[in-house]
């Protein structure tokens, strides 16, 4: 059974959730700093404004998807995309502010307090989580175990890519390559397995998961072999090649009954509708 992947901010949902407490951490923390009180959510302005902090930091999240590949970004990337994150969370403050007309009751002060020990903190807690996370992936004996069909050329691309990524929860076991050339018997560290003509004894006698098959163009898939894999109970994973034509946001649907390949500028989740949906509800009864 193939598990599917979530999208990206609902993926990183424990990045989300532990990034709202320190944000009223922080916020705590600003007012303690200007007040010299822990009492920050007694004061009616500013326990708004931790509401309003929670639901940008949502927002935020959602939308601009500020959690994308916030496994594999370094410590320099990582700071500035969460120095951008508060920021924004910053601006929407400033927006609620300004239309509410509560500028006047509220200490500026607090603001650059609460920006500063943010992103410290948010920060340190991404790079100490980010860390344990790998660490257990890496040490996980549980992934699945994957097997590459793709000729010399394209593999060669494929293991660049994984040799990048630490968070990969498949174990590449092998490679199949089309008209097997006897003097390969390794790409980039990997064994080189079976050819078209020997690959199905292959998966009789050694325990495969899924099946990757990688093509630049459709014509070369092995149709057979797709099929025979399915019979077997193996998850069939195959390359699109359109995906060199369109450069957008892309998903795999069906439209009329036809399996199509998706592509544009922007691409909206059912989760970012919902969110926007109640955030919307939430404006009308504030306003």
């Amino acid at each position: 059974m193939y598990r599917k992947r979530p999208v990206s901010w609902s993926k990183h949902i424990d990045f989300i959730l532990f990034d709202l407490l320190y944000l009223q951490i922080a916020f705590v923390l600003a007012y303690f700093l200007r007040m010299g009180s822990f009492h920050a959510y007694r004061d009616a302005i500013y326990r708004t404004m931790a509401v309003i902090i929670g639901l940008a930091h949502i927002y935020v999240s959602v939308f601009v998807d500020s959690y994308k590949d916030v496994i594999r970004r370094g410590y320099m990337v990582e700071f500035f995309a969460t120095a951008k994150h508060v920021f924004l969370i910053l601006v929407g403050e400033m927006f609620f502010l300004f239309f509410t007309k509560s500028g006047d009751s509220f200490s500026r002060l607090i603001s650059a307090y609460f920006y500063i020990s943010s992103v410290i903190i948010l920060y340190i807690w991404h790079c100490v989580w980010k860390k344990v996370l790998v660490d257990n992936r890496i040490n996980v004996r549980e992934k699945r175990i994957l097997l590459l069909v793709a000729d010399e050329k394209r593999a060669e691309a494929i293991l660049n890519y994984t040799e990048k990524d630490m968070m990969l929860d498949y174990s590449l076991r092998g490679i199949v390559l089309p008209g097997r050339n006897e003097n390969v018997k390794m790409v980039k560290g990997i064994p080189v397995v079976a050819d078209l003509d020997t690959v199905e004894e292959y998966l009789k006698k050694n325990v495969v998961d899924e099946v990757l098959f990688a093509h630049s163009k459709a014509r070369e898939l092995p149709l057979e072999l797709i099929k025979n894999c399915e019979v077997m109970g193996l998850t069939v994973h195959i390359e699109i090649p359109v995906s060199e034509i369109l450069s957008g946001v892309s998903t795999v649907e069906q439209i009329a009954g036809v399996t199509v390949y998706s592509s544009c500028v922007k691409m909206v989740t059912g989760g970012q509708l919902a969110v926007k949906r109640i955030l919307d509800i939430i404006g009308s009864i504030a306003g």
